[in-house]
């Protein structure tokens, strides 16, 4: 036994703790390199094999050593006394104490004959006779002298055996193939499933097959049933039981279950006790390897293991590469956290070798009591996975690179392939893929490098690799038996050595031996009839649902697998009954005016606040705050949510914690909402840790197919940070490109920092959150005047509205225009579908009359923004579905919901503010022309929804979709079908929400955001000289069917088509961050209604050169009206398209009036047989691209965001590399360069 209980006792694993935490965990792997150029050399061992005459390279310069790290990893093992534990398992001596049992693998592979001895008896002479056998049978087999009982020979092998006795054999079998009998037909069945077994019999032939039956007791439940299965298979065509001693063979210690089986004892090769299943390989249950490769080739396997004991038992630590191995894996789980390890061999031969390993290492220690009978303190046996590569780079890879978890990774290469095929090609593939990646890893890449290479700014943070990621490289000169065998003995002695720090038993699995016991007992129950009780009640569930289905006569009471999910569904439904009965949904109902409050607890813990700020653009990070701020409400905060700008710098301080949702807009920038605390925050004059009280993080909204992905996020994250404040939870980031949406990471984010709010602010004793359920009370309320409650006649009559039928000639939204701050009119005087009526999508072109706006007001790449109204018809439906039509007309006014005295400036306005002079509001006009009835749905609506919902099924399902564990099934309900608010209503028809909490429910109707399609003349007004300006809007209207087959309209693009000529909307003009230069040459890449901004500068630009035209000519005047087209501005490339020219050639009939300076490339894709994008195009005409940019051109990419983007930067940097006398790198710089210049640019949504 050691002189040890725990490994935390050991001075080392003190000193290694400090290390780790002054120095080695902030280890940058690049700086190390560049530091110490001798590193590779330092941290590098080479293992000669004299069994093939082979050197094995191990590479460890990757990890995160130093030489003090490895000097105290090396203190470490000569204080656990691994030295001495090695020493004795070489002896022969019991260290597997729980089981009293030498481990003594070493000695089956003893090519050298070296005296090994247990009990002071020698073992060498046993090994050696079993190898004879197994040299004798082999050679026996193969040579087609053993004969099948009809005088065939042999050429199928089924080897049936499970755990070692099955890992091990197919494993190698695998791994060297190259060196198998062709002839042969090689199966291994393990599993207890008839499958296996039927599969591997259904390509044998009886006459010619040979079974191998692998069990060192002969006992084992699953290889005897697989065993008996397949003599009973064999019978039925041999008839005679003689002849099972010619077609089965044992590798087994029971003579008397093999001969009771009926094989002949002369057919059975034994083995020690001492062998252990795991490393039993190197026994007799590897002769099914001896078999397929020959015993000479077997040999060689075992000398090569042999030759890596040598090293092991001989090597002192610092030179010993086993040791080194099994140290860093300690290093990683107990000092850096790591739960797994990646072994990723790159060679397809060993596509078995990482489950082989899985069980070497997880079955020898996953263990958690110590040699000296106690609990650890510390982490043991890492999650070992694997997969060959280069497969794993496109499946679990990415979870190396960018994933949160770090993962010690062994990458593994032969020099020399089996098949070089190509003349070698692929091998030189495979070999820079296993050097590419172990690199990049460590080197990652910073957003300042892929910001340079011109990824768009959205783009940058998925594009970002933070490296510095630990590697280890093994390079053999070629997968050989003994090569192989020596690589499997590393991992050994690699396992060994941790079992050794940790203080674990290595060699026992108590673990496996519970399920084998409870499995016979389970067989007995499925046996016998009537009803099982005798376990637990779900085991006893499970049992008897089993034994109806599979058709037995099970007792009456037997429940199928469906009743009991019921059941359990039942009893969780029970528990939130009981947590929110429906009696109290009912009263909360009762009263249409003012409802019943809630009773929920919320009592304030003093200075116990929250400010929640948002910088937003369409809305959506202002939703995610005030998601937050219920998140802090109900941790008993006081929270106020509000825009940034609405804040000061000494705000920050008043407050316990700061969260901030924030949006990118433009090409990197901050919403508008909050530019003006921005350029507060940015003051030189702000001394360093004015902030330091600060407690803070912050979420980004972003979209990665934009080089300056969530770039507002991060530049106000890392100010805060500059400036002392400190982060109190990571920051996290969404992607619109996720496939879940925004929820598919806030969510995750919001439950991480619930936990982290709950571990720095813990409520004091006897206060607990507020539940999810339970309703916080909004800041407002909705009060209708002069209106008692509602009798069920007026809801009955409400509800048959429901089915009335609206005429879709009428069912146009009000004329009248919306009050929004900042906004102005603007007519309607075109509507002109584009496409014809007969193409998929509805492309029109919208022209608008501004009076109040200036030709110079906006320019290319700015946006117009339209506020929508909801159609009558959506509005009566769900004023109907939710009992409120009675009362739909009535004039209504907002109530604070609290008496309690709060500022004036710090209480939040009311949802909807309007000018004294307007008339007052109604339900009606609310969902009208205020609140989103048609959006999908969040989460804080469903559990607005299920609080009012007094139905028990309809409550569950709703309060379901509120759990953040089931952010996916929400995803699937909502987002994926596109399922909108109103169709949720309709089948959740029991909810009985009372007017009050309208706000509540339904998030804000916002507007929507188009680019501006006119620029130049097309901007001056209607009438010639007349005032104001025209704006033109390129829009496709949205309406399509969802999965779930119903039909779905964008809000603003159904609002906007049903636009008559004459109407009047109120709109707002946003500034975009597109620099527009029009005196250089540009290349503008735009399919679709991506084109729009571009026309717009094509105008400009036509306008900008004509002016300068004329004042080069004296004509002053005429330089200033701006009505201009054509001339010799600058050269314009411009790359456009659709599916088809038919009907996508937006605008093709303008483009003739720029010429010369302009030339059009349109990619149609549907128009020939292969399909063509605007990349295609850009690549074609890349001499023009190249000149260009050469002149100093821009680059401008308009359009879908997603793969249109990406795919265009490429073609652009092949176009430089190919045509403007670049390399590859020197290309991607320029593009890096013109980025941050503003020469390359890109506004896409």
């Amino acid at each position: 036994m050691p002189g040890f209980a725990q490994a935390t006792d050991l001075p080392a694993w003190h000193k290694l703790q400090e290390h780790h935490q002054t120095l080695a965990r902030n280890i940058e792997l690049k700086e190390a390199f560049a530091k110490d150029p001798k590193r590779f050399e330092k941290f590098t061992r080479t293992f000669k094999n004299d069994a093939d005459n082979s050197e094995t390279l191990f590479d460890f310069s990757k990890n995160f050593l130093t030489d003090e790290t490895l000097e105290l990893l090396l203190e470490l093992a000569k204080e656990s006394n691994l030295e001495e534990l090695r020493d004795n398992m070489f002896k022969g001596e019991r260290i597997n104490f729980t089981e009293n049992r030498a481990v003594y693998h070493v000695a089956l592979r003893n090519t050298s004959n070296k005296p090994m001895q247990v009990d002071g008896k020698s073992v060498v002479e046993d090994v050696n006779g079993v190898l004879d056998h197994m040299k004798e049978f082999s050679e026996e087999v193969r040579s087609g002298a053993w004969k099948g009982y009809t005088g065939k020979p042999i050429n199928t092998i089924v080897n049936i055996g499970i755990g070692g006795s099955d890992l091990g054999p197919v494993m190698v079998s695998e791994a060297l193939k190259p060196y198998g009998k062709k002839e042969f037909k090689l199966h291994f069945v393990s599993n207890i499933d008839g499958t296996h077994i039927a599969e591997a019999l259904k390509d044998s032939d009886p006459e010619t097959t040979l079974f191998l039956i692998a069990s060192k007791t002969f006992t084992t439940a699953e290889t005897t049933t697989n065993a008996n299965t397949a003599k009973e298979w064999f019978l039925k065509t041999a008839k005679d039981k003689s002849a099972i001693a010619k077609h089965f063979v044992a590798l087994s210690t029971n003579n008397e279950k093999v001969k009771e089986f009926g094989i002949d004892e002369k057919n059975m090769f034994g083995f020690q006790d001492w062998v252990g299943g795991r490393y039993s390989v190197w026994s007799a249950i590897g002769l099914s390897v001896a078999l397929y490769i020959g015993f000479d080739n077997f040999r060689e396997f075992l000398a090569g293991a042999h030759a890596m004991d040598n090293h092991f038992h001989t090597a002192p630590l610092e030179q010993n590469i086993p040791v080194i191995g099994g140290l860093l894996s300690v290093w990683y789980s107990d000092f850096f956290g790591a739960q797994t390890h990646l072994v990723s061999p790159f060679d397809q031969y060993l596509h078995r070798f990482p489950a082989y390993l899985q069980q070497l290492s997880m079955e020898s220690n996953g263990k958690a009591i110590t040699r000296s009978g106690d609990y650890v303190k510390y982490t043991t046996g890492p999650i070992l996975f694997g997969e060959p590569a280069t497969n794993a780079q496109h499946s679990f890879y990415q979870l190396l690179h960018q994933g949160t978890k770090l993962i010690p990774t062994d990458f593994i290469l032969a020099a020399e392939s089996h098949n070089p095929v190509a003349n070698g090609l692929h091998q030189k593939m495979l070999a820079s893929n296993f050097l590419a990646q172990s690199e990049a890893l460590m080197v990652g890449k910073t957003p300042d490098t892929v910001k340079a290479e011109g990824a768009p700014a959205d783009l940058i943070p998925h594009k970002t690799f933070l490296g510095n990621r630990p590697t280890t490289s093994i390079l053999a000169q070629k997968i050989t038996p003994g090569t192989l065998g020596a690589l499997i003995a590393y991992y050994e002695h690699l396992t060994f050595t941790e079992g050794a720090i940790w203080n674990i038993n290595s060699f026992d699995q108590w673990g496996v031996e519970l399920g084998k016991v409870l499995a016979k007992n389970i067989q007995k129950d499925l046996d016998a009839t009537g009803e099982t009780t005798s376990h637990d009640s779900s085991t006893n569930g499970l049992i008897n649902a089993f034994k109806k289905k599979a058709g037995r006569k099970g007792g009456g009471l037997a429940l199928p697998v469906s009743v009991a999910i019921i059941d359990i569904a039942i009893l969780h439904f029970s528990e939130l009954l009981f947590k929110h009965p429906p009696r109290k949904i009912h009263n909360m109902a009762e009263d249409v005016r003012d409802a019943d409050e809630p009773e929920c607890n919320d009592e304030q813990e003093e200075k116990r606040t929250a400010l929640v700020l948002y910088g937003s653009e369409t809305g959506t990070a202002q939703d995610l705050a005030e998601e937050l701020g219920r998140l802090t409400e109900r941790l008993h905060f006081t929270t106020r949510v509000t825009d940034l700008n609405s804040i000061g710098l000494k705000d920050f301080l008043q407050y316990s914690v700061v969260l901030v949702t924030i949006s990118t807009t433009g090409q990197g920038d901050l919403p508008a909402n909050a530019q003006t605390l921005w350029k507060r925050l940015r003051s030189a004059k702000l001394p360093a840790g004015c902030l330091a009280k600060l407690r803070f993080t912050s979420f980004g909204l972003g979209d990665s197919s934009y080089p300056q992905f969530n770039w507002a996020h991060r530049k106000l994250h890392n100010r805060l940070k500059q400036l002392g404040a400190q982060v109190l939870c990571d920051r996290g980031e969404s992607d619109e490109q996720h496939p879940e949406g925004v929820d598919g990471l806030f969510v995750p984010w919001t439950v991480r920092l619930r936990e982290k709010l709950i571990d720095l602010f813990p409520l004091p004793p006897g206060l607990d959150p507020i539940a999810d359920d339970c309703f916080l009370l909004p800041k407002w309320k909705i009060k209708i005047d002069d209106v008692d409650d509602l009798d069920d006649s007026h809801l009955k009559s409400a509800m048959e509205a429901v089915n009335g039928h609206v005429d879709e000639q009428d069912d146009i939204p009000p004329g009248d225009l919306i009050p929004v701050p900042n906004s102005f009119p603007a007519t309607l005087t075109a509507n002109t579908r584009l496409t014809p009526d007969s193409h998929w999508q509805d492309v029109r072109l919208f022209d608008f009359s501004c009076p109040d706006l200036s030709p110079s007001a906006y320019s290319p790449g700015d946006v117009l923004t339209i506020y929508p109204k909801n159609f009558p018809s959506d509005v009566s439906q769900l004023l109907a579905l939710l009992g409120w039509s009675a009362v739909a007309d009535r004039p209504l006014h907002f109530a604070r919901t609290t008496t309690a005295t709060v500022e004036p400036a710090l209480y939040p306005p009311p949802p909807v503010v309007l000018p004294p002079t307007h008339p007052p509001l109604t339900l009606r006009t609310l969902l009208t022309a205020h609140l989103d009835i048609t959006a999908i749905p969040r989460r804080s609506f469903f559990a607005t929804l299920a609080h009012f919902t007094p139905d028990p099924d309809q409550h569950a399902r709703l309060v379901e979709f509120t759990d953040p564990a089931l952010v996916d099934e929400l995803y699937d309900y909502t987002t994926r079908p596109r399922r909108a608010i109103l169709e949720v209503l309709q089948e959740f028809t029991a909810a009985r929400v009372p007017p009050a909490w309208a706000c509540a429910l339904f998030p804000a109707l916002r507007g929507r955001q188009f680019s501006i399609a006119s620029g130049g003349a097309l901007k001056l007004p209607h009438v010639p000289g007349g005032s104001g300006c025209r704006v033109q809007l390129l829009v496709a209207i949205v309406r399509y069917r969802t999965v779930i087959r119903r039909v779905r309209q964008g809000v603003c693009t159904r609002y906007l088509a049903r636009l008559p000529v004459g109407a009047r909307v109120a709109v707002t003009l946003a500034r975009s961050g597109m620099r527009v230069a029009l005196d250089r040459p540009a290349v503008l890449v735009g399919p679709g209604t991506g084109v729009a901004p571009l026309r717009a500068m094509v105008w400009e630009r036509a306008a900008a050169a004509a002016a300068a035209a004329a004042i080069m000519n004296g004509d002053e005047g005429k330089a200033a009206d701006g009505d201009a087209v054509g001339g010799k501005g600058p050269t314009q490339l411009l790359f456009t398209g659709g599916r088809n020219a038919a009907a996508d050639a937006f605008f093709a009939n303008e483009w003739p009036q720029h010429a010369p300076s302009l030339a059009v490339h349109a990619a149609f894709s549907r128009d020939q047989p292969s399909k063509i994008y605007v990349q295609q195009r850009v690549r074609e005409q890349g001499a023009a691209v190249a000149a260009a940019i050469a002149a100093g051109g821009v680059v401008y990419v308009c359009g879908s965001s997603g793969a249109m983007p990406a795919a265009v930067r490429e073609a652009v940097t092949d176009a430089l590399a190919e045509h403007g006398g670049m390399e590859r790198a020197e290309a991607e710089e320029t593009l890096r360069r013109m980025e941050k210049a503003g020469r390359y640019q890109q506004e896409t949504w």
